[in-house]
């Protein structure tokens, strides 16, 4: 996108590389907050990581327990 703005600023419609600017701009920022989203994300579910991860365990006995009662 942001060689797409160049060439319409240099060879094209003004108006169309501002708006692909806008979108370059806007898509980063974009960007920024799924970072920032995603960080506090795994922040927050890191207590929850290993109660997840010792249920998974716990399924995993079960399954194997369930196959040698067959």
């Amino acid at each position: 996108m942001g060689v797409l703005a160049v060439i319409a600023l240099f060879f094209g419609d003004f108006t169309i590389a501002l708006i692909l600017i806008a979108f370059l701009v806007i898509g980063y920022m974009q960007s920024k907050v799924d970072a920032e989203n995603e960080e506090n994300f795994k922040r927050a579910y890191e207590p929850f990581s290993k109660i997840d991860e010792r249920i998974k365990q716990l399924e995993t006995e079960l399954i194997e327990i369930d196959k040698r009662q067959k």
